[in-house]
């Protein structure tokens, strides 16, 4: 019997890339010239287009939460909230006021009163509904992060970790073939937490994770074989191999 190769499809993980536009033009009487375009709720809904200052008044810490309307790849858009939105996840800080600003809805202003006057780190997450003029609601939810220096605060928006972000391929590599027994590699998945293979037809006899003999029927056809790398929260990489026993 004789091995051919027809085919080898990888399935990659992509990449996000990133961009800014200007804001639109607004006429004398102050309507929008284009007009925004919809929010987007996968856009907006890690809260990826706020932005956070606080202030510091000996354990008061004043945040002003601003919705900006400029998301990762969208033009300019207009969104407001519906209502104050809710403060949760405490943690080194307590309550003591959240509301709109009575003069702009799409800006927050949250009152909170530090552990201890020792407290040099907190945290709170804000979930609230966003609605753009066309009335789109996105539910928005971000966390912040407070770090205390001295009579200082600094603020910033903690980066949630996307399952697949940090997505990268794998892919089978032939390393050599020996009558109907066929040795793979599973390339690219150093660092994995699983290596799993699996075929068609035939037998696999592991060797180890990132190394397989795949015993191809010692009959006519088209057989496959799969390798699934995991990664744990980083996802994963799946990659596919083709070969015919003629």
């Amino acid at each position: 019997m004789k091995i051919k190769e027809l085919s080898q499809k990888v399935a990659l993980g992509g990449s996000v890339t990133l961009a800014s536009v200007g804001l639109p033009a607004c006429s004398d009487n102050g309507a929008v010239d284009p007009a925004p375009p919809p929010i987007k709720c996968e856009a907006v809904g890690e809260g990826a287009s706020l932005t956070a200052t606080a202030t510091l008044d000996q354990t008061t810490v004043l945040v002003q939460i601003q919705e900006t309307g400029q998301a990762p790849d969208l033009p300019y858009y207009f969104a407001r909230w519906d209502a104050a939105p809710q403060v949760t996840g405490l943690d080194g800080v307590s309550l003591t006021e959240v509301a709109l600003d009575p003069n702009d809805n799409r800006m927050v202003k949250v009152e909170l009163e530090l552990e201890s006057a020792g407290t040099t780190s907190a945290s709170f997450t804000l979930e609230g509904t966003l609605t753009d003029s066309y009335d789109t609601k996105c539910a928005v939810t971000r966390t912040f992060t407070l770090t205390i220096t001295g009579g200082a605060v600094e603020i910033a928006l903690q980066r949630r970790r996307l399952p697949l972000e940090e997505r990268q391929p794998a892919a089978i590599e032939i390393v050599r073939r020996r009558a109907l027994a066929v040795e793979l590699r599973a390339s690219g998945a150093e660092g994995a937490e699983r290596v799993r293979w699996s075929v068609t037809a035939g037998k696999v006899v592991r060797q180890r994770d990132d190394r397989v003999t795949w015993l191809l029927p010692d009959v006519p056809g088209l057989y496959q074989a799969e390798l699934l790398v995991e990664r744990g929260g980083r996802g994963l990489a799946i990659d596919t191999l083709a070969l015919e026993v003629a």
